[in-house]
């Protein structure tokens, strides 16, 4: 097995990443770092992890054959925080290494460029040792273009590119530990960030379908476990986040998505423009007129253009770990 080193944010993208490198035929080993959070034990039962104490210069080339940015909003940052930036999105610990590098699915997050031009000039001479580099959001592509010279391709998110039997077997005995009552209906609210328009609309949704309202807790333990599992057993969902965006179309559950622009609204954009999702993704100014029928209306995800693109975003790993040419 080759070693692959990745660095990369939620922890359901470092865990589908995982699973896609084992069946490629990698040992995935994930940077993480000392300080505990409500999700460390998540992936230390699922994946397998370099913890850093320090900083990243504790690592050593000679225990790695591959070093990758992996996903979510590795590219994401500002003038505060450019060493670490440097370090997570472009391997400048690694910088004298050897060994091959790429990128897959780097995300800003948001839909324009917030880094200085010294940021730039380093950034640029660290990404010509990559051998591939991709983002996650079609509109990151014409800003990395402008800011960095590159032409990256576009991949999906990796939670999109394994099998959704993968997340299946993380709760497959979850209604057991909870005692779960399966005579319910439920809707299903991921929200990250207080909004009184979507309390109004889960108010109003939960009153006309009878549905019971089940909030996800952000720092409930098994907090993962937790979510895949309502998500799951729901009938619609109503969410501000963009993983929880995903696993609803993963799911195929109807939902309605506020655009949480906190959060960066690039990536929502992406979404919308890839799945033609504008009447389910919304901004604030229109979360009024949306129509609260769609959490009774099935999906209508394109489901060839979802594996098209799949295999193109598992094409472009195979590439860059040469697999195929």
């Amino acid at each position: 097995f080759r070693r692959v080193l990745f660095r990369s944010g939620n922890n359901l993208v470092k865990f589908s990443m995982n699973i896609k490198l084992k069946e490629l035929g990698f040992k995935p080993i994930i940077i993480g770092y000392s300080p505990k959070n409500q999700n460390i034990d998540f992936l230390k039962r699922n994946t397998k992890l370099k913890e850093i104490k320090h900083s990243f210069l504790e690592l050593r080339e000679e225990d790695y054959d591959i070093l990758m940015v992996n996903s979510d909003q590795t590219w994401n940052g500002n003038k505060n925080h450019t060493t670490n930036l440097l370090n997570r999105g472009y391997l400048k610990f690694a910088e004298n290494w050897t060994i091959p590098r790429f990128v897959y699915g780097a995300s800003l997050g948001v839909n324009y460029w917030k880094i200085s031009k010294n940021f730039e000039v380093i950034a640029k001479r660290l990404l010509k040792k990559f051998s591939g580099i991709s983002v996650r959001e079609k509109g990151a592509i014409k800003i990395v273009n402008k800011h960095l010279g590159i032409n990256p391709q576009f991949v999906l998110d990796p939670t999109f590119i394994i099998d959704k039997k993968y997340y299946l077997d993380l709760i497959k005995n979850y209604h057991i530990k909870i005692n779960f009552n399966f005579e319910e209906e439920y809707i299903c609210v991921y929200q990250l960030d207080k909004n009184i328009l979507i309390r109004d609309l889960i108010r109003k949704a939960s009153k006309k379908f009878n549905y019971k309202v089940y909030k996800i807790n952000l720092y409930k333990s098994n907090y993962i476990e937790n979510f895949l599992f309502y998500l799951n057993i729901s009938k619609a969902v109503i969410t501000d986040s963009y993983h929880g965006t995903i696993f609803s179309i993963i799911f195929e559950k109807p939902f309605i998505s506020y655009l949480n622009r906190r959060r960066g609204s690039g990536r929502f954009i992406s979404l919308i423009e890839t799945f033609n999702l504008s009447r389910r993704i919304i901004l604030q100014k229109k979360i009024k007129k949306i129509n609260i029928n769609l959490l009774k209306t099935p999906l209508n995800i394109n489901q060839s253009l979802l594996n098209y693109l799949k295999n193109n975003s598992i094409n472009f790993l195979k590439k860059n770990l040469n697999i195929t040419k």
